[in-house]
Formats: structure tokens, C-alpha cells, sequence
């Protein structure tokens, strides 16, 4: 399991997107606040993108993580991050 800590703009649209092979074995990202709550859950059709709209606060911690905890196999992978202002995509 990584974590890691970003800075954003409260209100901004923030994602964050693995880049992996899936043939090695399942990532999953999720987003958590400073006291580790769960900002946004796992999407059940994509568990390894999130989109999440941040209102309030202004640090993200992200965190990467095998979905059913196991270990082994070759777990490289690249994160992508972005945050934008503006409403949330899904709430179109």
C-alpha cells in the first residue's frame, strides 16, 4: 500500500488515474481526507480511475493499494493527478 499527499484548491475538480498493466494484478486508488476518511469510493465499473469533486478542503491523500490486499507480482505503476475548477463532470 502507498500513500500520498497533494495540495489542491478547495471546490476543484480533482482525479487521479493509475496507469498499470492489469496482467500483473489489480491496483485500486482511492481519495482520503487528512483524518483518512473516505472522500470517494471505488467507482465498481473502474477501480483503478477516480473523478471526485473536493468542496472543502485542501490537502488529498491518495492512496494505492491492491483491492483484495494480497502481495506479489510485479506492482509498477504510474499516477496521474490533475485538479481543475468548475463543477463536478458528473454532475452533469
Amino acid at each position: 500500500m502507498d500513500w500520498y499527499r497533494t495540495d489542491i484548491v478547495p471546490g476543484s475538480v480533482f482525479s487521479a488515474e493509475l496507469i498499470h498493466e492489469p496482467s500483473h494484478g489489480a491496483l485500486a486508488v482511492t481519495l482520503h481526507d487528512a483524518d483518512g476518511r473516505l472522500i470517494h469510493p471505488l467507482a465498481p465499473d473502474k477501480p483503478s480511475d477516480i473523478a471526485a469533486f473536493v468542496p472543502s478542503t485542501s490537502q488529498v491523500y491518495i492512496k494505492v493499494e491492491t483491492p483484495d490486499g494480497g502481495k506479489g507480482g510485479d506492482k509498477t505503476y504510474g499516477l496521474v493527478l490533475s485538479a481543475t475548477d468548475g463543477a463536478c463532470p458528473n454532475d452533469k
